[in-house]
């Protein structure tokens, strides 16, 4: 894979003390990870451990602004065309009479989310009983196209399902020649539906950095490293304001949408923008890219300390070396995802290790647990995938595996990577696991008590979260 090249934060004009201030502001919103760019050039970046370089992190919505691109390849190979019915091009899918609307709409509707739903389409669903583009196509459109934003993330997969229908590849491999391969991507994947269209509105999966080249791509309007890759006009085009937002609730979602990329309250600025906080922001004014991934809590404050702290300080001219550079330097190299508090062990902790517990039919689908205190800490899960032990650090993140499902087509690949750290206090054990591929962590407390267990599963960075009480009892003589 290709690397930017790096510099003294300096040379790009980034004052230190300003990027310090970033980084603790970052750390209190959330971030997993982050690059920041100007001209090519990163001068500033962190990784919040257990998160890594090497890791791709699931996107969420930042994928949009890829199919979005891939439809833009299409469009200067002469494939498609912005004015293309949505219709034409599943015949077979329509229902007998669709509707008036439906027949109206065209695939700049689908990219500026203006389809004339009042309702998105509920297509997503990955049992793989249902065929998504038809359930769109069958799906009541109230009004005409093109007179109302209403955000849509079946919009998104349609535009992918339609370039498949015309590349005979998906969306994925349709980029590959034509975006990942030129700008160098590492390790990659995009989700898919059950068949096996890329899901375009969710489900890329990259590497930091190569959030960070995307941005450096559209900042320098369709050109990498020397090469003219995508024409100037259609970048121009997706990423300027094409329809008002001005419902949404937020500065920096409520300035306009263009082709699947946002308009930010910044003079110059656009966005993908991906759930909990996966980004990649240019700044043309100033020849910037910010890229990050994280479990933001609060998306409009990381992008006011991003104006703050990084964007608004830039200087024209080089700045000399301080002191400042190295303390963000070892700050950055320290930085860590949130540990649990408390001590190494307990007297407690010698009663119930090894110790197993039948859990109650749960969400999570644990069936046993067990834990071994001791010098090193395990925790052994029994679910219906199979038997995990994974190791738990204290003080650190050590990295471990659950079982791997069966494979499905959403999301399978990266929830079975965990790094898990535990502390006991107030005579409770607490362990974070952190999915290290996504945007997910689970914060459980264990309760021990004389013939069972009771614990909390606070699940964050996730559609599916908030917190889950369970119970469990001691298994026949309680030992694993």
């Amino acid at each position: 894979m290709k690397t930017l090249p790096r510099v003294r934060m300096g040379e790009i004009g980034l004052p230190a003390a300003s990027a310090r201030a970033f980084l603790r502001r970052a750390s209190e919103c959330g971030l997993h990870s982050f690059l920041f760019v100007r001209g090519g050039k990163v001068g500033a970046e962190g990784y919040w451990t257990p998160y890594a370089p090497a890791y791709p992190h699931m996107l969420h919505s930042l994928s949009k602004s890829f199919t979005s691109t891939a439809f833009g390849f299409a469009v200067q190979e002469g494939l498609l065309s912005l004015d293309d019915p949505v219709t034409k091009f599943f015949p077979e899918k329509l229902p007998s009479e669709p509707c008036e609307n439906m027949r109206k709409m065209r695939i700049r509707h689908l990219l500026t989310m203006n389809t004339g739903h009042t309702v998105e389409p509920g297509v997503i669903d990955d049992g793989g009983s249902v065929d998504w583009v038809e359930k769109f196509l069958h799906s009541y459109v109230s009004n005409e196209p093109g007179t109302g934003y209403l955000y849509s993330t079946a919009a998104t997969y349609m535009v992918s399902a339609i370039i498949q229908k015309v590349t005979g590849q998906t969306v994925c491999d349709f980029l590959r020649p034509r975006l990942f391969d030129p700008l160098g991507f590492g390790e990659f994947w995009w989700d898919t539906c059950p068949k096996g269209i890329s899901t375009g509105g969710f489900g890329l999966n990259l590497q930091t950095e190569d959030i960070a080249k995307f941005g450096v791509f559209l900042a320098n309007r369709g050109e990498f490293d020397g090469r003219q890759l995508l024409d100037p006009a259609w970048v121009d085009a997706a990423t300027s304001w094409q329809v008002p937002t001005a419902k949404e609730n937020t500065p920096d979602w409520a300035v306009g949408y263009g082709y699947q990329f946002w308009m930010c309250n910044h003079p110059g600025t656009f966005r993908g923008d991906g759930a909990f906080g996966q980004l990649c922001v240019v700044c043309r004014p100033k020849n910037t890219v910010f890229a990050c991934t994280g479990q933001i809590r609060d998306f409009q404050e990381i992008m006011d300390a991003l104006y703050e702290y990084l964007i608004d300080p830039l200087s024209d001219e080089i700045l000399p070396e301080t002191a400042e550079e190295a303390a963000f330097a070892s700050e950055a190299a320290a930085l860590t995802f949130p540990l649990p508090q408390g001590e190494r062990t307990t007297p407690a902790a010698a009663s119930v290790s090894g110790k197993t517990y039948e859990i109650a039919p749960n969400r999570f689908g644990i069936k046993t647990l067990s834990f071994r205190f001791g010098e090193e800490t395990t925790l052994t899960l029994e679910t219906a995938d199979g038997v995990s032990t994974l190791p738990v650090g204290f003080g650190e993140f050590l990295d471990g595996e659950t079982a791997v499902p069966p494979r499905a087509n959403v999301h399978s690949p990266f929830y079975h990577e965990v790094s898990c750290a535990g502390a006991w206090k107030d005579g409770q054990f607490h362990l974070t696991a952190v999915y290290t591929r996504t945007s997910t962590n689970d914060r459980m407390t264990f309760a021990f008590l004389p013939h069972g267990i009771r614990m909390t599963i606070d699940r964050a960075g996730s559609f599916f979260g908030g917190v889950t009480e369970l119970s469990g009892f001691l298994t026949d003589g309680g030992r694993a």
